[in-house]
């Protein structure tokens, strides 16, 4: 770096060396973050003898750059900064910026009796807004029912019997059917305004959102059921998250074992 800066000015080298490589590496998502970082203030550093124009002109380009990616692909920094140009946008314009939530949780499975719960590490987490309510209560009926069966099942087998109102065969099966074709749907990413996340090596996963109420249902990558096709490729559990601005919202996901 010396030697190079040494054969050049201050200025010229920010405005013909620095400034480029540093929009290159945000173009090609460079990882790790911190090498970008560095040279992001060294950037701002060198600028500094630059004219304001010029300034502005360099963090106008990084933002357009940013505002072309998805905010959960972002890292922290990145998103901070990004949040931070877009308030100054907004409130340039006399109004006010949306601020997001994070939605944050885990998810484990039944392993067996010695070792209890391990994290669901590769399971699917979707993330739904409100308008998918009714389909919600549908998978929860489903869910419902496929218990009640498998209960009333084993009381038989144990000589008692379960005092269980069984919906109708055809009933079932209609539901059964309606639930697996939704679930795929979610799988195969033909939702548009559902997120979708993988459970980390903890079974931990995280998402930024705007604030409200969603849905979330996790579909297990180690629990299977073959009673039914909803869950053959991995077990269903749901819960609710209120995401509000600047807060974080935790949920517990554990598939059941059955």
């Amino acid at each position: 770096m010396q030697l190079i800066t040494s054969t050049l000015p201050k200025k010229q080298f920010a405005e013909t060396i620095l400034l480029p490589l540093v929009q290159i590496i945000f173009r090609l998502h460079w990882r790790p973050d911190f090498p970008r970082l560095v040279l992001f203030i060294l950037a701002l550093c060198c600028t500094s003898s630059a004219s304001p124009a010029q300034v502005k002109s360099g963090q106008d380009t990084l933002y357009e750059q940013l505002k072309k990616r998805d905010i959960n692909k972002m890292t922290q920094r990145e998103y901070e900064y990004f949040m931070l140009m877009k308030r100054k946008e907004v409130q340039s314009q006399g109004a006010s910026v949306i601020e997001h939530g994070i939605l944050t949780g885990v998810v484990t499975y039944f392993f067996n009796d010695n070792y209890g719960d391990k994290p669901d590490v590769g399971s699917e987490i979707f993330i739904l807004p409100e308008k998918y309510k009714d389909t919600c209560l549908q998978l929860l009926r489903f869910q419902s029912e496929v218990l009640s069966r498998t209960t009333a099942e084993l009381s038989r087998e144990l000589g008692h019997e379960y005092p269980h109102q069984k919906m109708s065969q055809s009933d079932f099966e209609q539901l059964e059917t309606h639930v697996s074709l939704f679930i795929e749907e979610l799988k195969y990413d033909k939702l548009s305004d559902v997120n979708k996340v993988l459970a980390n090596g903890n079974g931990s996963f995280s998402i930024y959102l705007t604030p409200g109420k969603y849905y979330l249902i996790a579909r297990s990558a180690h629990r299977k059921s073959y009673s039914n096709k909803v869950e053959m490729y991995g077990q269903i559990d749901m819960a609710i998250g209120q995401v509000k601005a600047g807060q974080t919202t935790f949920a517990k996901l554990r598939p059941p074992s059955r």
